[in-house]
């Protein structure tokens, strides 16, 4: 792929393939998806165990043959931990056990070892000892450090080190590493090359497939006709042990010719077992054949079935596939021009990192030539690809061109202040105004009162009458569009249909986006004349007068989501309980009701054993069940787990009072006395929580379009492949996200489309972006962040983001539960940091109002 003027001289950037015969992977060379074989699932086959005494001995036999001479500089610790705080980040996000600490004990024993040490050899023998002390005979987290100090530390001789000490011990893996390494020419190990061939040998022989693969290509490099035979041979029987990358290999060769004669068909079987391992590439290896004639019948090239090999690649999830037919419907390459076909499948590849499709994206939204120009919509690709290219110098070069002709195009004015107006609709917002504290010059206190209708006695006390008390403040409490009475009116002039749900042709205009310049438009246009003077109220307008943002949940996100998307608003913002990692699944909302429950053993026990009951999957069994637990109206199973669900997400979400806790006790009593049926059944009748039989109405039909179109945050199962907790798991394993993407499908045919998709993509991005700047500037003074200790939302919220505990802007209210705070004090509460005294929230917001 090349940048180059349009024919007709225009100043616009398109992108040409060159030739247009060509396939994605020979105009690119630079991306990760590019090199096919690097993403091909390779086998399942156990790599790497610990070897046979067989091999141990030999790799003691090998430990005799020279080793690297072990310079230790002034700087010492300083060249194998250059940045120590980096270190220590690295050490605590991997899978290692061993805790900084240990490490870097041992790196200062290696160190003090190898400094002018008369007896390196006896030394070296302790060290390594102590070496697997501390790791505890595991040979894998071993290797796992050894790779850690590879890619961070200046000098190589301690990371040689700690592979010798693995592959001592027989491990595999760390023998590979250990004889790539002593073949560098970094290490000046005399007769390394030697050394490193005879070790990748001797794995080889023992059907070590990195070191089979390694052999081939040492052999391959010879150019001796022999060792090109063998290589093939080895390669051969890599993929006997179901190896996707011998797969790929083997298919390449086949099909250019190399070191075997040409035979397509067996370029074809090669490629196309790749399905066998799970992944789509081999598809679209055989789409390239074809369309260069090759393995078509008549040698020609055979565009339908090139196609449709691609199409099935790209359905499969093959990100290079999608790259390639975005690329050819939208410029009509060897098909009918498709825009809207091309850009679909160019989003789907940008979503899988494929910076080129990036790109392609930001031209065609910037050229606005088949599709509405968007200048912003172009930035965001291109800063995201910006991202992915790493430095990679010619991609970077292709990203600064594109660059380049997008300032010199968005140059039109820019109108912050307008709001995206539904077509043909009228929106009224509904908010609520108290100011029985408020005294000239105190802030406004606008208050976002979440996915519900706001009533008056939302302010009336509680968290924010108090700080309206503190700092004289006047409080607006706000609805949020498409909830309460603040839903638009259709032009026949019905907020919504018969059955009480929005269309969804009006609710596309229900997004985060939408909602942060409502808040904005609010701020800067509300009239307040009857609470204000009109001195006063146009000092708010103008910016002079300060405004807090309050919100608890989602609201508290919405809030400080709009003071980072707004750098014009003068406001501080206070966010209660707000999720700000955005994700599908939330399985660990269950990991706080497994700290909480006293009984979580035994419910976690009876969801297991219910979920094998209704694995029998027959239609009797299912209604026996049901009449069991009392829920009959439900009519299928994954609604029938999702009401059991419930009862634990109430009990867990409520404030953590003395009420609740007497709740929680309650519950687990009643399931040690009696079996989850009859628990369900008193608590569904107590509470009246059944779910909704078809699609959510009112308010839930807003929530539940908006997470199913940018937030999700379901509640899930645990994944089978986390074991440890899917096996103490509180929900049945089939509430997967896979089951709510169905629910919304359902609900919301659109929701699944591709303008959802790039909906979600541009929110989740921002959404990342903004995660990063919070978490990165801890000592902001215009945020602050509260979380409650015992909040089951608390592992999407700023507080586990942060590289360090303690920060001014996050404060953790001990014993609280979800939103406690904003609550306020109940009567002979016995909540630390909710009762009577002075609370650090309250501190915190008034010093900085």
């Amino acid at each position: 792929m090349y940048l180059q003027p349009t024919k007709n001289g225009a100043k616009g950037v398109r992108l040409h393939s060159v030739p247009q015969k060509a396939t994605a992977c020979k105009r690119l060379n630079v991306t990760k998806q590019c090199f096919v074989y690097a993403s091909i699932h390779s086998s399942a086959v156990a790599n790497g165990q610990p070897a046979t005494a067989e091999l141990k001995s030999k790799l003691l036999e090998i430990e005799r043959l020279p080793f690297p001479k072990f310079t230790i500089t002034n700087s010492g610790m300083a060249d194998l931990i250059p940045n120590p705080k980096q270190f220590d980040k690295d050490v605590l996000g991997s899978r290692l056990s061993i805790t900084p600490i240990e490490l870097r004990k041992l790196v200062n024993q290696f160190v003090e070892t190898n400094r002018g040490s008369s007896s390196i050899a006896e030394n070296m023998e302790i060290w390594r000892r102590d070496v697997l002390v501390a790791f505890r005979g595991n040979f894998s987290e071993i290797t796992l450090a050894a790779s850690m100090f590879a890619k961070t530390s200046r000098n190589k001789t301690l990371t040689c080190a700690l592979y010798k000490v693995a592959a001592e011990e027989g491990y595999q893996n760390a023998a590979y590493n250990y004889a790539l390494l002593v073949g560098t020419k970094e290490l000046k190990v005399t007769g390394g090359n030697a050394l490193s061939k005879k070790i990748i040998e001797e794995l080889a022989q023992l059907d070590h497939i990195p070191s089979m693969l390694a052999l081939s290509d040492i052999k391959i490099r010879s150019k001796n006709s022999n060792d090109m035979k063998e290589a093939v041979r080895i390669l051969e029987k890599a993929a006997e042990l179901k190896n996707g990358h011998a797969y790929y290999r083997l298919g390449h060769i086949y099909s250019n010719g190399l070191l075997v004669k040409h035979d397509y068909k067996k370029a074809i079987e090669w490629y196309g077992k790749l399905e066998e391992l799970g992944s789509p590439d081999g598809y679209y290896l055989i789409g390239c054949m074809l369309l260069e004639g090759k393995g078509s019948a008549d040698g020609k090239p055979d565009l339908k079935a090139a196609f449709e090999s691609f199409e099935k690649a790209a359905a499969k999830g093959s990100v290079i596939s999608q790259y390639e037919l975005g690329m050819r419907y939208t410029d009509g390459i060897d098909v009918a021009k498709d825009t809207d076909l091309g850009l679909e499948y160019l989003i789907l590849a940008a979503e899988g990192e494929m910076v080129m499709a990036m790109i392609k994206l930001s031209i065609l939204y910037m050229e606005g030539t088949d599709i509405p120009k968007n200048y912003k919509q172009a930035r965001e690709y291109l800063d995201k690809a910006t991202k992915c290219a790493g430095t990679h110098k010619e991609v970077n070069a292709t990203i600064q061109k594109v660059r380049t002709e997008l300032d010199k195009l968005d140059n039109e004015p820019k109108d912050e202040s307008r709001c995206i107006v539904i077509a043909s609709t009228e929106f009224q917002q509904t908010y609520f105004v108290q100011n029985k504290h408020y005294r000239n010059g105190g802030p406004v206190l606008l208050y976002g009162v979440g996915e519900r209708m706001a009533t008056i006695s939302d302010i009336e006390n509680g968290w924010i009458d108090t700080l309206a008390r503190e700092t004289h403040g006047l409080i607006v409490l706000i609805e949020l569009r498409f909830y309460g009475n603040s839903v638009p009116k259709m032009a026949d002039g019905d907020n919504n249909n018969d059955n009480g749900n929005s269309t969804a042709d009006i609710l596309q205009f229900l997004t985060v986006k939408q909602m942060m310049a409502d808040t904005r438009r609010f701020i800067k246009h509300v009239q307040l004349p009857d609470v204000l003077q009109h001195k006063e109220y146009t000092r708010a307008r103008n910016g002079d007068t300060p405004w807090v943002l309050v919100g608890g949940s989602f609201a508290g996100s919405l809030m400080a989501w709009t003071k980072q998307q707004y750098s014009d608003i003068n406001a501080f913002v206070v966010a209660s309980s707000a999720p700000m990692v955005v994700k599908d699944g939330y399985w660990e909302f269950d990991q706080m009701a497994s700290w909480r429950l006293p009984c979580a053993h035994n419910l976690s026990l009876a969801v297991q054993q219910l979920d094998d009951e209704l694995d029998k999957g027959d239609n009797k069994t299912f209604a026996t069940i049901k009449r069991r637990f009392g829920l009959e109206n439900i009519p299928s199973i994954n609604l029938f787990v999702s009401a059991l669900a419930i009862q634990v997400s109430l009990l867990i979400q409520a404030p953590a009072r003395q009420q609740t806790l007497d709740q929680i006790n309650g519950f687990c009593d009643h399931l040690a006395a009696n079996s989850l049926v009859h628990v369900t059944r008193s608590f569904s009748q107590r509470h009246r929580i059944l779910p909704q039989t078809g699609c959510p109405k009112g308010d839930d039909r807003s929530w539940f379009w908006q997470q199913c179109l940018e937030l999700g945050m379901w509640q899930t199962a645990p994944l089978p492949a986390d074991r440890v907790h899917f096996n103490s798991r509180l929900r049945s394993r089939r509430l997967t996200t896979e089951y709510f993407h169905t629910q919304c499908a359902e609900c919301f045919p659109m929701s699944r489309n591709r303008w959802a998709a790039a909906q979600k993509q541009a929110f989740r991005a921002f959404a990342q972006h903004a995660l990063e700047s919070f978490a990165g500037n801890i000592n902001a003074s215009d945020m602050l962040f509260t979380v409650g200790e015992l909040d089951p939302w608390r592992f999407l919220t700023l507080d586990t983001q942060l590289p360090i505990s303690g920060t001014p802007h996050v404060i953790v209210i001990p014993g609280a539960s979800h939103v406690e705070d904003l609550l306020g004090p109940l009567d002979n509460d016995d909540v630390d940091g909710i009762g009577s005294g002075e609370r650090p929230e309250i501190q915190s917001a008034r010093s900085i109002i």
